[in-house]
């Protein structure tokens, strides 16, 4: 069987994710052992694999950046292996969504295009689109500690928009697998970037003012399983979770 053309550039940025993901492992090793060391000749030596680490990661994102190029003009290039979207009607203004495309019975909506509107909405704040692309059972893991659904990721979701105005995923589809009829797993590679510019309010945390501080999260996955046209499950690989990721880089941390 003919492998895909594309499918050996898809092997080598999951194989450049996971030493990403091995060296911010180790990272977050030595902070916790610089943390916790009194000897400051050791701690001479940690901050230096610290800063062979960091070079190296920069040196992996460099590779890592260019092999999502190559992917981009790879597909760019191939005949679109999905039915496209219909071009919305001049008539409809930017907040229509796919859940204005035909009913049950009708042409599926593609799992991958359904991934990237969800994300787009999210970027967008448009609460309503968001929620016609999850199921009202739909669980949402490493977002918080614990698992979420549906009401508690649109709030999330309103939340961090308010005070990040410019949250961006930067991501893309890294791979696509057909779980069952109706069925896909949607891989998704981000780099979440933003500035708050406004105040973070959430449940059980005092509010956070605007700090005008730019965050910059590390490459991380999410994964999508959608099924019947809707999201049922968001799986990601935050550490330890993505709300503390963010709250790690404006120097706060959960209570």
């Amino acid at each position: 069987m003919t492998q895909p053309p594309c499918e050996p550039i898809v092997a080598t940025i999951q194989q450049i994710t996971q030493q990403l993901a091995t060296i911010n492992d180790q990272l977050h090793t030595l902070e916790v052992e610089g943390m916790n060391q009194q000897h400051p000749w050791r701690y001479i030596v940690l901050q230096r694999q610290v800063d062979r680490l960091i070079k190296k990661k920069y040196v992996i994102q460099g590779t890592w950046g260019r092999a999502m190029n190559e992917l981009a003009f790879c597909r760019s290039a191939q005949p679109s292996p999905h039915r496209p979207l219909a071009p919305q009607s001049p008539q409809k203004s930017s907040t229509q969504t796919l859940a204005d495309a035909p009913e049950k019975g009708g042409p599926a909506i593609h799992a991958t295009d359904l991934v990237q509107a969800t994300l787009r909405a999210w970027e967008e704040r448009n609460a309503r689109a968001l929620a016609s692309y999850l199921s009202d059972d739909v669980i949402c893991k490493q977002i918080f500690p614990q698992p979420i659904g549906k009401a508690q990721l649109i709030a999330f979701m309103q939340a961090i928009t308010t005070a990040f105005a410019n949250w961006s995923f930067n991501g893309h589809v890294l791979d696509q697998e057909k779980q069952a009829e109706r069925s896909w797993s949607i891989l998704f590679v981000t780099a979440v970037t933003g500035t708050q510019t406004g105040d973070l309010v959430l449940p059980s945390l005092p509010v956070i003012p605007a700090t005008g501080t730019s965050i910059t999260l590390p490459y991380r996955h999410l994964r999508f399983l959608v099924t019947n046209n809707t999201i049922t499950m968001i799986t990601a690989d935050f550490s330890p979770s993505g709300i503390e990721e963010v709250l790690a880089q404006l120097g706060m941390q959960l209570p």
